[in-house]
């Protein structure tokens, strides 16, 4: 899974629909071939030592084409319009498999970043179970241990779309200390533990924010990683206590339940906002 291009042969041989693509090597990214064969915009994926938005580039005509790595890398047809999807799947060593309901992700354009997951997503009760059923299908055939997150698109036309398989905890998933009865940490603990799997239920609606770094945030830096309360608020924060600030680094993230994701995402602003201020107001 750590190598793009041999997930997607794997997926590809295993049955699960994914973008249309290319590979290329270093040498290929800007030769007339390669440029015969691509059509912007399109999305640039380096093979190896992509997360958190790194090794994947949106580039959308040929004036960005200067901006290409010169790294091994696949080519991917950019999806316009299409929902970003996760679910977050767990299998054990018994082969027992739980899953988390899907959620829908948007991304930073500018920064190629996870920003809101809204669980659930909003989906039919039927493309809900088959992102369900993908979800089981591929970690039962990879037969892994763990947690597992799995991005899939849904294409304007409908058609649901695997797009990359993290084997970890994932940032999709993270609602999930607040939102459910069970944690996809601890669901992960229990499936490498050897012990049994909770059937997860969603407590109530959910809209989690990661926190990136901005110049803002500086007061923050420092502060003790874990729960944050803040004042007057729904909104859980959790900081990371990362001591390295730099602009677009995750530096937490702030999830509020029960609530509809326009006033959720209104929330948590109003949430960070305060919390910059009670500490600005603290080191006063």
């Amino acid at each position: 899974l750590k190598d793009r291009s041999r997930q997607k042969h794997w997926l590809g041989e295993h049955g699960f629909a994914s973008a249309d693509y290319i590979e290329i090597n270093s040498e290929e990214a800007r030769t007339q071939s390669f440029l015969n064969q691509v059509a912007f915009p399109f999305v640039q994926k380096a093979l190896e030592g992509g997360y958190d938005g790194y090794g994947v580039q949106i580039i959308r005509d040929a004036a960005g084409l200067e901006a290409l790595w010169p790294v091994p890398s696949i080519i991917e047809v950019y999806l316009g319009g299409a929902r970003e999807l996760s679910v977050v799947a767990a299998r054990s060593s018994e082969r027992d498999i739980e899953v988390f309901p899907p959620v829908e992700m948007a991304v930073d354009q500018s920064r190629n970043i996870l920003d809101l997951v809204i669980s659930p997503a909003d989906l039919s009760e039927e493309l809900s179970a088959l992102a369900e059923t993908f979800a089981r299908d591929i970690v039962e055939q990879l037969q892994g241990v763990g947690v597992f997150a799995i991005e899939m698109f849904l294409s304007t036309d409908g058609q649901l779309l695997v797009n990359e398989i993290a084997p970890r905890v994932h940032n999709s998933g993270h609602h999930t200390l607040e939102s459910c009865n069970v944690s996809q940490f601890e669901q992960h603990i229990r499936a490498v533990a050897g012990l049994s799997l909770v059937a997860p239920e969603l407590r109530g609606s959910s809209v989690m924010k990661n926190i990136l770094y901005e110049d803002a945030l500086a007061t923050l830096v420092g502060v003790e990683p874990g729960r944050i309360p803040v004042q007057a608020s729904p909104a859980q924060v959790h900081w990371y206590g990362k001591m390295e600030a730099r602009l677009g680094r995750k530096m937490g993230h702030i999830t509020c339940v029960g609530v509809e994701p326009e006033d959720g995402s209104r929330m948590i602003n109003e949430a960070l906002s305060n919390l910059v201020h009670q500490h600005e107001e603290e080191r006063r």
